[in-house]
């Protein structure tokens, strides 16, 4: 299965997030908030693998990616690495001095490695697509 088309993409999306809010508002109506960080951050890392595998670009083929490639093209590679980033630098700034500093510490790493690899394959995707003269 490739999803092209911009609506189904951002339709995925918006349900898996629905979805992850949901499962984290029932786990932390329990009384585990330490649990309903990990299931949001397990949602999301669920949701970024789903989307490296099945999204595409419009011009790109339908064969399976290379392991490195998470997106069509080395621009939204770095994008979206630049968001996780961000994303990280938040957590360990609304956590840091909160009895949750611990769990966002945790959710920070798993955003820097997401945007570990988001970096990784905007650099591969990069230099595949500069050829040397010859």
């Amino acid at each position: 299965m490739r999803i092209r088309s911009l609506g189904a993409k951002i339709g995925m999306v918006v349900v898996a997030l629905v979805l992850g809010s949901m499962i984290t508002v029932v786990i932390a109506a329990g009384n585990s908030v330490f649990g309903a960080y990990v299931a949001s951050v397990a949602v999301l890392v669920a949701l970024v693998i789903f989307a490296a595998r099945t999204f595409r670009g419009p011009k790109e083929s339908s064969l399976p990616r290379p392991w490195w490639q998470m997106t069509a093209g080395a621009k939204s590679s770095a994008v979206l690495a630049a968001v996780f980033v961000l994303q990280a630098a938040l957590m360990l700034f609304r956590a840091s001095g909160t009895p949750l500093a611990p769990t966002g510490t945790l959710s920070a790493l798993v955003f820097l490695a997401i945007a570990a690899a988001y970096l990784h394959s905007a650099f591969r995707l990069t230099r595949e697509s500069w050829s040397p003269p010859t």
